[in-house]
């Protein structure tokens, strides 16, 4: 297995994301057998050993009306329930709007925005609606 893309058709629903979360813990706890997904070399063996993991994707044709409320409440949960950034789902594509992406180490990061390294992990919007992307750590 090299990646999983979980499909919820409707993630306003706190069920309904709840449900998916779960799944990715579980997800997440594979390695994968090829070995890692990033070649070893100027990486960090901390960045190549997540690089094992299997990247977990959410595709929902509906979110929260503001993707903020979707990614506060993914936070919370993770929070409330301890979840280790290591076992967190990568991306969120909701259908017609965008990409929530989950940057979990700096060394991630691809974006070509000048911010601060500290700034480099967290939760991104990506729009498909033009250009600029807003971003928003978490």
């Amino acid at each position: 297995m090299d990646w999983v893309l979980e499909i919820k058709p409707d993630i306003s629903n706190k069920n309904e994301i709840v449900r998916a979360l779960k799944q990715c813990i579980s997800v997440k706890k594979l390695r994968r057998i090829k070995g890692p997904f990033l070649v070893p070399q100027n990486k960090p063996p901390h960045v190549v050993d997540v690089s094992r993991q299997i990247p977990f994707f959410l595709f929902t044709q509906k979110s929260k009306a503001n993707y903020l409320d979707t990614v506060y409440e993914i936070i919370a949960w993770y929070k409330e329930k301890s979840v280790p950034k290591e076992e967190q789902l990568d991306a969120i594509a909701v259908q017609g709007f965008g990409i929530i992406n989950n940057i979990k180490h700096r060394d991630f990061y691809y974006y070509g925005w000048s911010i601060p390294e500290g700034e480099k992990e967290g939760w991104f919007f990506e729009s498909w609606e033009s250009k600029s992307g807003d971003t928003k750590s978490g």
